[in-house]
């Protein structure tokens, strides 16, 4: 018996083995799929953000790496405001509707204060000594180099060599004995001019974005829910909000320009604040504006208001004539700013 059971076990182990040895398809699931067109997609589209930022028309390149630093500063916004958001949450628990307004308002008006402060420190009205923004350098111009816009000795440029005070373009030599050129250009200026901007960007979006939490949860109150002519009163009463706070940054922009102009200073850092503030504030107001106002409009015409985030409940399903609807009234607000 012993032997006849390991005839058996034998001959089992050896049918497995010839079954191993055939070809076999697999069949691929749903989630293979998937991936696979994730992955794709995605090689595709690194692929073509190279292609764009070496395109040789130079507006294409611009305008291309201006979309990426944009997207990139969007998704960080999302980010840092949703994290915050949701330490908030957390701390304070579930709150009456009053207390999670202030707090949403006070959240606003938390990055509205560090924007400006932000601005102001990269533009350095408050900085002592004051080093001459006007000044021009020689720098590296090759953007490939990692000692891009580097400051170079005038005594090392051909051009100052060669007597040519108004030359702004030239070549210096590195330690191996390469040509390397150069450009004459305000390089302290404009290092602050892009350090304002990239924070002028990044908290104007988080302060975009905690204004539309505000907004959310004036629109999601019993009162304004009732109708979609009581949902868009939150678009008025957010664009008020906003517009005292921005009267309050306006005074304090103002002050800057008074105290630049009493010290017999040309106020170059005050007018960069005062500009890249100003920027903020538009890009903050339009952003706010523009989601309570679809909000609004989505809840005229399905006769449902939509979550904070912007998501339908499970139970509506969405008409294709809700779409066009959408779709009409997107297509007119853009003819209409085309004509402003």
């Amino acid at each position: 018996e012993g032997e006849k059971a390991e005839g058996e076990k034998a001959e089992g182990e050896k049918a497995e083995g010839e079954e191993a040895g055939e070809p076999s398809e697999e069949a691929f699931t749903p989630v293979d799929v998937d991936a696979a067109c994730m992955l794709i997609g995605g090689v595709s589209f690194v692929i073509l953000i190279f292609w764009l930022v070496h395109v040789q028309d130079d507006d294409v390149r611009r305008y291309a790496w201006k979309v990426i630093s944009n997207t990139i500063c969007i998704f960080l916004a999302v980010l840092f405001f949703k994290g915050n958001n949701e330490m908030l949450t957390k701390c304070f628990g579930e709150s009456s509707e009053l207390l999670t307004l202030l707090l949403r308002a006070a959240h606003c008006c938390l990055y509205l204060a560090v924007l400006l402060l932000a601005i102001g420190k990269a533009a350095g009205v408050w900085e002592e000594p004051r080093p001459n923004l006007e000044a021009e350098a020689w720098t590296i111009a090759d953007a490939m180099l990692v000692r891009y816009e580097e400051e170079v000795p005038k005594e090392q440029v051909r051009a100052h060599l060669n007597g040519d005070t108004e030359a702004t373009k030239s070549v210096t030599f590195d330690e191996h004995g390469m040509e390397v050129a150069v450009t004459k250009k305000k390089l302290n200026l404009e290092a602050r001019i892009r350090d304002s901007k990239c924070w002028g960007a990044l908290l104007a979006h988080m302060a975009g974005f905690a204004a539309i939490s505000m907004g959310g949860a004036l629109q999601q109150s019993e009162f304004f829910r009732a109708s979609p002519l009581r949902a868009f009163l939150p678009v008025v009463l957010t664009a008020a909000f906003l517009m005292l706070m921005f009267r309050g940054s306006l005074v304090i922009r103002a002050r800057l320009k008074e105290e630049a102009k009493r010290m017999n200073r040309v106020g170059l850092r005050a007018r960069l604040v005062s500009q890249t503030v100003g920027e903020a504030e538009n890009d903050i107001l339009a952003l706010a504006m523009s989601f309570l106002l679809v909000q609004s409009l989505r809840f005229a015409l399905t006769g449902q208001l939509p979550s904070e985030e912007g998501m339908e409940t499970a139970a509506f399903q969405i008409g294709l004539h809700h779409l066009l609807s959408l779709l009409a009234i997107g297509g007119g607000v853009a003819l209409a700013s085309e004509g402003a």
